[in-house]
């Protein structure tokens, strides 16, 4: 077999498997440095998560007339959905609920569509993985970021909005940031601690979708806080037990200049859940990657 060298690999072994096959072993990183060691591959690997995001945006828009243009075509029309099943229909007189709507409904997609890509990363790239070993937390990763960008080319939409409602950028603008790094770790976080464990058991990839669905209506994408203390305040405590609360309130309140009605108690626990669940996830995953290459 010729000599192959691949790059940033910690690979204690690499045998023949077949004709075009290898079969890559790669020792088991104890538990204290496997999050150094993940964030060390991402750092390492800046070009292949380059490639690799290109690939993803690219591959959503393949064979579309109109492209790139979905970016912002798609969260315009389902808000306007929403807005005539809320508004018209239920009558919300509130003349910046399409602002909120539309700004729901990109953060969540967001969420929904990084965390079911990310859980997906490891069966939907099992011919790369099958072939030749590199670092794989970084297919998680780069799905997360390609949602990103989407994302932040989707509040392009946001602007005429704002524009209309005569609504001026104020220094709560700087809630933005926060609440797209606050959703990127947790969906980051969750969705390297359930990779590994959807290569062994694909209900999980189902129960996930379940639960991206049935949160749109728990969490307030199309309805706030402040809609909610108005009917059932006792209830409010529980709401924001939710880690996607916050990110949701802090993306409105970064737009529409106004303060985010979240007692500090809920913005500490939606931090401390993100960073906990990056950790979590990717100590996880360090820990267990391992075992996947048999089960693809």
């Amino acid at each position: 077999m010729e000599n192959l060298t691949v790059e940033h690999c910690p690979v204690s072994k690499v045998t023949e498997a077949g004709n075009n096959a290898l079969s890559v072993v790669n020792p088991v990183v104890g538990t204290f440095a496997a999050l150094p060691n993940g964030f060390r591959n991402l750092l390492k690997n800046k070009g292949l998560i380059r490639n690799l995001v290109s690939r993803d945006i690219s591959q959503r828009y393949r064979n579309s007339i109109m492209g790139y243009f979905w970016t912002i075509l798609e969260p315009l029309l389902l808000s306007a959905v929403y807005f005539f099943l809320f508004t018209i229909i239920a009558g919300n007189p509130e003349e910046r609920y399409p602002l909120w709507i539309i700004l729901g409904v990109i953060t969540w997609q967001f969420f929904s569509r990084g965390l079911n890509d990310s859980v997906n990363c490891l069966v939907g790239n099992k011919n790369m993985i099958k072939q030749i070993y590199f670092p794989r937390e970084v297919f998680a990763f780069s799905k997360v970021i390609s949602q990103l960008v989407i994302t932040i080319a989707s509040l392009v939409v946001v602007i005429p909005f704002m524009i209309h409602l005569g609504i001026e950028p104020t220094t709560q603008l700087f809630l933005f940031p926060v609440a797209l790094m606050l959703v990127t770790l947790q969906v980051l976080g969750v969705g390297w601690l359930l990779s590994v464990p959807n290569v062994h058991h694909g209900d999980i990839a189902h129960l996930t979708r379940f639960i991206t669905r049935a949160g749109f209506f728990v969490s307030p994408v199309m309805w706030t806080v402040s809609m909610a203390k108005g009917s059932r305040e006792e209830m409010l405590n529980y709401l924001f037990l939710n880690p996607m609360v916050v990110p949701l309130e802090l993306m409105r309140a970064a737009f529409d200049g106004t303060n985010p009605p979240i007692p500090d108690w809920a913005i500490y626990w939606s931090v401390s859940f993100s960073l906990l669940s990056l950790v979590v996830g990717l100590t996880f995953f360090k820990k267990t990657e391992s075992k996947v290459v048999k089960r693809l």
